[in-house]
């Protein structure tokens, strides 16, 4: 389901420095069924049962600097999503330069239909695109 973790978001900065020594511009794509469908939950719950919430918080915040980090890119970059771009998978193409979905793509900050925040910048990303905190909360 191309869910996110440690590997993905290792992926997305070995992508950037790449990017700046060696293209012109960056691509965010895949070949799996997804697009991805979010943070890796499996992980989240271990994390969550080690009760000092260390290694989440570490694991959050390295999320947001590498969509920082995307969005800051000193060269273009553009994400292709497709299928299922949920949660975290859709936080990422918010903070690219550009986004070419594909048809019958579904995307969608899925966490606030359970009573949580995005934690990845998603939320914010939204605001900024749609400049109206009701519009991207609805």
């Amino acid at each position: 389901m191309n869910s996110l973790g440690e590997d993905q978001i290792g992926m997305i900065y070995s992508g950037l420095k790449e990017l700046e020594d060696n293209f012109d511009a960056m691509v965010i794509a895949n070949q799996g069924e997804n697009f991805s469908v979010g943070a890796n939950l499996l992980m989240v719950l271990l994390a969550a049962r080690k009760k000092n919430g260390t290694t989440s918080t570490s694991a959050i915040n390295r999320f947001q600097q590498a969509n920082m980090a995307l969005k800051y890119a000193p060269k273009p970059v553009v994400a292709a999503p497709f299928s299922r771009a949920l949660g975290g998978g859709c936080e990422i193409p918010l903070h690219c330069s550009r986004i070419q979905a594909s048809a019958e793509t579904y995307m969608g900050l899925v966490e606030v239909g359970v009573g949580l925040i995005p934690g990845a910048g998603g939320t914010k990303e939204m605001i900024l695109r749609l400049q109206d905190a009701r519009k991207a909360l609805n």
